[in-house]
């Protein structure tokens, strides 16, 4: 071996035995932990977490119409209607509709999807008339979960781990959280929040991640639950389509 060698050879092995004894964990940030109230909600202010009801309006009928941004490209067009399908056919009930989004013609007041600074959406129908914004950001809100998620905002809902019951299900481990993110992790009162009588949902689509506003890597949520995940955006849990079908009158 020659010294060149020699050196690239010593090199390898002093790096091989640095990352054996000091490992590093990323941790890729969320592209709903924006800045907004609980990370993805707009229209409160994010030391408001006493009135997060104050808003929420149903939409009239379980209609909601929309508007997409001409600066989406088909692809995205295809992700946001994938999302609006999911939610619309898991609450579907003997083959009628219970929610439909429809694409606006004049009706006054209407959600406009935007691709703005990350994935948010108001909660529930506001009661001013006019453009209510949900925003969509690309690529990273492009999974269709994301956007059914966004939308359950849009028709009423909150995370699901502001239940007010959720000590009995969640550890919430606030020195992991960054600083100046903690408010979205606040829980409501029964005054304040109407969970329909439902059960926790660890699987629901509204439930954060077990790292969401993680300041090293290390868990913010644990399910009391061992066996439980947490923070999926694959599908519409049963639970989540059930509350949306109580909610808007559906069964």
């Amino acid at each position: 071996m020659n010294t060149k060698q020699f050196f690239y050879a010593f090199c390898l092995c002093i790096l091989v035995t640095y990352g054996q004894c000091n490992p590093i964990e990323t941790y890729e940030k969320s592209p709903e932990e924006g800045d907004l109230f609980e990370g993805d909600i707009a229209g409160i202010d994010k030391g408001a977490a006493q009135k997060p009801t104050s808003s929420r309006v149903l939409w009239p009928n379980g209609v909601v119409p929309y508007e997409i941004d001409p600066i989406f490209e088909q692809s995205h067009i295809d992700t946001i209607f994938a999302g609006q399908k999911m939610l619309e056919d898991a609450t579907r009930t003997n083959g009628k509709d219970c929610i439909k989004f429809v694409p606006r013609t004049n009706e006054d007041t209407y959600i406009r999807i935007i691709n703005g600074s990350g994935c948010w959406s108001y909660v529930g129908k506001q009661i001013a008339r006019g453009e209510q914004q949900l925003s969509l950001k690309t690529p990273g809100c492009m999974v269709n979960a994301i956007v059914a998620h966004e939308f359950m905002h849009a028709l009423g809902f909150w995370h699901e781990q502001s239940r007010p019951d959720r000590d009995n299900y969640i550890t919430v481990m606030f020195d992991n959280i960054r600083d100046g993110t903690e408010h979205n992790f606040n829980k409501y009162s029964t005054n304040q929040v109407d969970y329909l009588g439902m059960p926790y949902d660890y699987e629901s689509v509204m439930h954060y991640g077990p790292k969401s506003f993680s300041k090293n890597g290390q868990p913010t949520i644990v399910p009391k639950d061992p066996n439980a995940v947490i923070g999926q955006r694959k599908y519409i849990s049963s639970t989540d389509a059930l509350e949306i079908q109580k909610f808007y009158g559906c069964i």
